[in-house]
């Protein structure tokens, strides 16, 4: 049974409290407003996946409905996204990831994806750069 290159399975998934608390503590977080992408780089001996968590505050959205439709959304385009965004990751290092939506209003799909756009961008520059100076 193969699997598509734009998949999301479960398996991707970050839910082990420790990395979440690793990723909060010491990742390095990129701002494309409205998503915040913190992450963190492991080896890929620890798992051979990227593993992300998204996020939406309780605080700013009462309703569990729009919570769940932000997530939806943020997935999405990270699926549609992913390959792009792991070509910019080192090749013998993992990541996982936190996606934390920051608006308090209820966004639409273009936006998000130009969010993730953004995202990888940033991840492209620093990673070239991190690479002209090792």
């Amino acid at each position: 049974m193969s699997r598509s290159v734009n998949s999301l399975p479960k398996s991707e998934r970050l839910n082990k409290k420790i990395l979440i608390s690793k990723v909060y503590e010491s990742g390095i977080a990129v701002k494309a407003y409205p998503l915040i992408f913190s992450y963190q780089l492991t080896d890929k001996s620890y798992f051979n996946e990227p593993q992300l968590l998204f996020t939406v505050s309780k605080r700013k959205f009462k309703r569990a409905v729009d919570r769940n439709r932000i997530k939806r959304l943020m997935r999405e385009a990270y699926r549609l996204k992913k390959h792009d965004l792991m070509l910019c990751i080192p090749e013998k290092q993992s990541l996982f990831a936190v996606v934390t939506f920051t608006n308090k209003e209820l966004p639409d799909f273009l936006n998000i994806q130009k969010s993730f756009d953004k995202i990888e961008k940033q991840l492209k520059s620093h990673f070239t750069q991190d690479s002209i100076i090792s």
